[in-house]
């Protein structure tokens, strides 16, 4: 009678311990799913900082080719002042080179702005 009573406890304290290990198993199949999705995740991120990291790097490389642009039209403005002062005759009046100088602070600035607006139309189409 004791042996069937051990048994039985010995049954019931196998089957207590295949519940718990089919729920232990349960948790690690939700564990490895939550940790496979959280890796795709994480190559999605990577990816994303990737491409960013090299939108950013061709919007740099953007702005600098305009900066030197700018840099090359100011000279280039300038240079056109100086000619054109030489060009003109000895005794032109004050407002003949006032007229020059405007023209020519208005081509940069002129510049200035297409490159502004050029360098904020990127940004925003980003």
């Amino acid at each position: 009678m004791q042996a069937r009573e051990e048994v039985t406890i010995a049954e019931l304290a196998a089957a207590s311990a295949e519940k718990e290990a089919a729920s232990l198993r349960a948790v690690v199949e939700r564990l490895q799913a939550a940790l496979k999705i959280e890796k795709g995740e994480r190559d999605v991120d990577k990816r994303r900082h990737e491409e960013l990291a090299r939108q950013v790097e061709a919007f740099r490389q953007e702005k600098l080719k305009l900066e030197e642009e700018i840099k090359a039209l100011k000279a280039s403005a300038a240079a056109a002042t100086m000619e054109a002062r030489e060009a003109a005759p000895a005794e032109a009046p004050q407002e003949v080179e006032g007229v020059w100088q405007a023209m020519a602070v208005a081509a940069a600035v002129g510049a200035a702005s297409t490159a502004a607006f050029v360098l904020i139309f990127l940004r925003l189409k980003r």
